[in-house]
């Protein structure tokens, strides 16, 4: 007659709590791991997604820099009459950007050194171009903008600032040390300061 094999007493095994603990720690991990992953992810998309719009925004703001002087640079008119820059769209993957660009006739105050918009129909011998692109991102709208000066050659210009702050896509953080320029103009520049404020002058 065949007897059963006892366990030896220093034989042991995984009881059920050691193994539902481990399934337990290693779920954990997973799905830390994997919420790690996607916080890249999506960290790495926003990154893609401002830099398409920063390359947009550049290339329609050297197009208008080198195709038009001073007095070909139509002002953009009061709603409603048509915008002569139209707006454009394009799309990446299943992203819309929408690029639009403003000119607008601004004038200069001697006492204050701010540019304030001016009537279309008076030439100050200063126009502002921005060119603007928005997009949405994570049920977010997105815009990045530059805008640029443009002097009329003949113009005597006046002393003055330019004075903002810099912050973070999402307007709630300032950025320290960032660097600020005209672009027609880079050695016109500054550095925002811990409270990501600048004044170029």
């Amino acid at each position: 007659m065949t007897r059963a094999k006892a366990m030896k007493p220093q034989e042991k095994g995984f009881t059920l709590v050691e193994i539902v603990v481990g399934i337990g720690v290693l779920s954990l991990f997973i799905f830390s791991f994997t919420e790690a992953l996607l916080l890249i992810g999506k960290s790495i998309n926003k990154a893609k997604l401002k830099t398409i719009a920063v390359s947009l925004v550049n290339e329609q703001m050297e197009y208008a820099n080198s195709s038009f002087d001073y007095d070909h640079l139509q002002v953009t008119p009061a709603s409603p009459l048509p915008n002569p820059y139209s707006t454009e769209t394009v799309v990446y993957g299943s992203v819309v950007f929408t690029r639009s660009t403003t000119v607008k006739m601004v004038s200069e105050n001697p006492v204050s050194k701010v540019f304030t918009d001016a009537s279309t129909l008076t030439d100050t011998g200063l126009k502002r171009l921005t060119v603007n692109v928005q997009w949405t991102d994570q049920n977010r709208t997105r815009e990045y903008s530059i805008t640029t000066f443009v002097n009329n050659p003949a113009r005597t210009g006046l002393y003055g600032s330019v004075s903002g702050v810099v912050t973070d896509a999402d307007g709630m953080g300032a950025i320290s040390g960032a660097n600020v320029m005209f672009s027609s103009y880079p050695l016109w520049s500054a550095s925002s300061n811990s409270i990501g404020s600048y004044r170029i002058s």
